[in-house]
């Protein structure tokens, strides 16, 4: 099993909740719990698959990795975050 923690320079915060105001701007409203990866224009979440998708994209474009190491490391990283530690 690969224990993957993404370096905070390399991966969108996905799922993190907000610490700073402009990181809450990124992500369209200063109210707005997740970053603007994990949700839409009105700050609903976006489906898991959808940022699963695009979190496995990043990481096979980014890291060089496989569909499916990057799935796995993807599905590993979002259960750690707020927002996707219930769901899968």
């Amino acid at each position: 099993m690969v224990s993957w923690r993404p370096p905070r320079s390399e991966l969108p915060n996905v799922g993190i909740k907000h610490h700073s105001a402009r990181s809450r701007l990124a992500a369209r409203a200063l109210d707005n719990k997740y970053c603007v990866h994990c949700t839409d224009v009105k700050g609903n979440l976006k489906p898991y698959e959808a940022v699963l998708e695009n979190l496995q994209a990043f990481a096979i474009r980014n890291m060089g990795v496989s569909e499916t190491e990057a799935l796995k490391m993807a599905q590993e990283g979002m259960s750690k975050l707020p927002a996707w530690e219930k769901i899968q």
